[in-house]
C-alpha cells in the first residue's frame, strides 16, 4: 500500500474482514480512516475526557476500539498494563499485531509482547464502557450504510440562528452555505426562546440554553457552542430531546498559552510598577541608569504547577519547560497521564509551587477549588494565574489571601460572573488599594486570552466544520448525542 499510517503495526495490519456487518470496511486501514470521523469526547473513557482533544483523538478509545476490531477481523485482544492498573488494549489477528489507538502515547514505546488476553465480558461489566462501545458500533454502521447517507440531514433545509456574534467579533457569514442564516450581535437571555423557536441549528456562546428556552423550539436538532466551555447548555435535557451538542476545541490553545505568559511575566517582573515609574517622570529625575524598586527573580529553576493538564495545560507546560522551570501538575480527577511531569496531591502541590496556573474545566471537583484554605497553604512568594473557569476561584477568598500576604500576586482572565460586577470583591480590592503596593499584586484582563484575531477566525471555522459534519451524519466535537 502507498499510504503510510502512524498507528503501531500498520505495516502488518493486512488482514481481511470476517464480518459483513460494516459494508465498505474490509481492512483495518479502512476502519481506522473511518473511525477518525467517529472518535469523539463521548467515546473517550470518562477519566480521560478532561485531556481529550481532536489533536489527540485516540486518547481513551482503546478497549472499545479493540473489541470492535475483533468483531470485524476476528483474532484476540490483549492488554498492556499501564500505571494506575488499567490495560491498554490492542489486537492480534493470526499473528498480525496492531494497535489502532497507539498514537495517544506519542513517542512512548509500548511492549506488545507477553501481555494478558482481554475479554469483553470483563471490560463491559462497566456499563459506561459498554454504552460507548455500542455507540461506536452504531455510528460505524450509520457511516457505512449508504441508505442512511441518502437520508442525511444535508438534504433538509436548515435554519441557523447565531445568538451572540459580537462575542467573536468576526463574521459568521460562512455558515450561510448550510442554510438560512439569522445572526444577532447580542441576545438578552429573555429573548433567547423567541429567537430560536423556529431554528434547527442554534449557535450560542454564553446564553443559557436549557429546557425553559428549548421547550417550544421543536425543530432544534443541533446546538453548536461557539466556545470550548458548555456549562451554559443543559446537556442532560438535550440528550433526552435527541439534540446533538457540539463545542469548539483547539482554536485558542496557542492564544491562551501566549496570554498565560503575558500575565505571568507582567506580574512576576512588577511591570505595572516599573511602567508607572517611567511614566510618572521619576526615571527622568534619577541619578542612576536603573531603578530596582521592586525585587524580582529569574523563572529558571522555579516550580511551575498546572491545574488541568489538557491541551492548553500541556502547551503551557512545554513553554514553562523552555523557561527552565520544573513543571508539576495536580489532577482534580485523580488521573495520571503519560507526561514527563510529576503529579502531586493538592496539599504538596500548593505548598511547593512558585507559580500556580489554572487551566481546568469547571465541574464538581474544580468548583471553588481555590478558596482561602487552599491559598493559605501556598508559599507567600507564590503567584496564582486563572485562565480556566472563573468559579474555580472564590474571589473574596483570593482578595483576603492577597491582603493577608498568603500569596504574592494573582492574575485572572476569567471570573465568577462575567462581565465583572462593579461591586465584585476584586474591583473593591483595586479601589481600596488604588495607588498603593497592593494594587500591583492583582492583574485583571477581560476574558481576552482566547481572542487574537486568528483564534476568533478559527472559532467560526470550527463551528462550521461541526455543522457540516453533523449534516453528513458524522460525529465531530460531540458533547452529547441521542443514543
Amino acid at each position: 500500500m502507498n499510504k503510510k499510517y502512524n498507528f503501531y503495526g500498520w505495516q502488518n495490519a493486512d488482514v481481511s474482514a470476517v464480518s459483513d456487518d460494516y459494508p465498505g470496511i474490509s481492512t483495518p486501514y479502512e476502519l481506522y480512516d473511518t473511525l477518525l470521523n467517529i472518535w469523539c469526547e463521548y467515546t473517550c473513557a470518562p477519566r480521560l475526557r478532561e485531556e481529550w482533544s481532536p489533536e489527540n483523538i485516540t486518547l481513551g478509545q482503546c478497549s472499545i476500539t479493540a473489541f470492535l476490531v475483533q468483531d470485524i477481523f476476528g483474532g484476540k485482544v490483549y492488554g498492556v498494563l499501564r500505571p494506575g492498573g488499567n490495560y491498554h488494549c490492542y489486537n492480534d489477528v493470526d499473528g498480525h499485531i496492531f494497535d489502532l489507538t497507539s498514537e495517544q502515547f506519542g513517542d512512548e514505546i509500548l511492549s506488545y509482547v507477553d501481555n494478558p488476553e482481554q475479554f469483553r465480558e470483563v471490560h463491559f461489566q462497566k456499563e459506561e464502557k459498554k454504552q460507548r462501545y455500542e455507540y461506536l458500533c452504531e455510528k460505524l454502521k450509520e457511516y457505512c450504510c449508504e441508505e442512511n447517507k441518502e437520508v442525511s440531514v444535508a438534504n433538509v433545509p436548515q435554519k441557523i440562528v447565531v445568538l451572540e456574534a459580537d462575542a467573536a467579533g468576526v463574521s459568521f457569514d460562512a455558515l450561510s452555505k448550510y442554510g438560512e442564516l439569522v445572526t444577532y450581535d447580542h441576545t438578552p437571555q429573555e429573548l433567547v426562546a423567541e429567537r430560536i423557536k423556529d431554528a434547527t441549528i442554534v449557535v450560542p456562546n454564553k446564553c443559557i440554553i436549557d429546557e425553559s428556552v428549548l421547550k417550544n423550539a421543536k425543530n432544534v436538532k443541533l446546538i453548536a457552542e461557539a466556545a470550548t466551555g458548555y456549562n451554559n447548555i443543559d446537556v442532560e435535557y438535550c440528550h433526552k430531546r435527541g439534540i446533538t451538542v457540539t463545542n469548539a476545541r483547539g482554536y485558542s490553545t496557542e492564544a491562551v498559552v501566549q496570554h498565560t505568559f503575558a500575565l505571568l511575566l507582567s506580574l512576576w517582573e512588577h511591570l505595572k510598577y516599573y511602567e508607572n515609574y517611567v511614566n510618572s517622570g521619576e526615571y527622568c529625575k534619577s541619578e542612576s541608569f536603573t531603578h530596582m524598586g521592586r525585587v524580582f527573580h529569574e523563572l529558571t529553576g522555579k516550580r511551575f504547577g498546572i491545574i488541568g493538564l489538557g491541551a492548553i495545560g500541556r502547551r503551557v507546560a512545554e513553554v514553562a519547560t523552555a523557561f527552565g522551570m520544573e513543571v508539576v501538575y495536580y489532577s482534580a480527577s485523580g488521573g495520571s497521564y503519560d507526561v514527563p511531569y510529576k503529579r502531586l496531591d493538592l496539599d504538596i502541590f500548593l505548598k511547593t509551587c512558585d507559580i500556580i496556573s489554572c487551566h481546568a474545566p469547571l465541574n464538581e471537583r474544580t468548583n471553588r477549588l481555590m478558596d482561602y484554605s487552599a491559598f493559605k497553604k501556598c508559599k507567600p512568594e507564590a503567584v496564582f494565574l486563572n485562565l480556566g473557569r472563573g468559579p474555580i476561584v472564590v474571589e473574596a477568598d483570593l482578595v483576603r489571601a492577597l491582603e493577608d500576604g498568603k500569596i504574592a500576586g494573582a492574575a485572572l482572565d476569567v471570573y465568577e460572573k462575567e462581565p465583572l460586577p462593579a461591586d465584585s470583591p476584586l474591583m473593591s480590592y483595586l479601589e481600596r488599594h488604588s495607588g498603593d503596593e497592593y494594587a500591583e499584586k492583582l492583574l485583571l484582563t477581560p476574558h481576552v486570552a482566547w481572542a487574537p484575531l486568528e483564534a476568533r477566525e478559527r472559532l467560526v471555522e470550527d463551528v462550521a466544520a461541526s455543522i457540516e459534519s453533523w449534516m453528513k451524519g458524522e460525529a465531530r466535537s460531540v458533547v452529547t448525542e441521542k443514543k
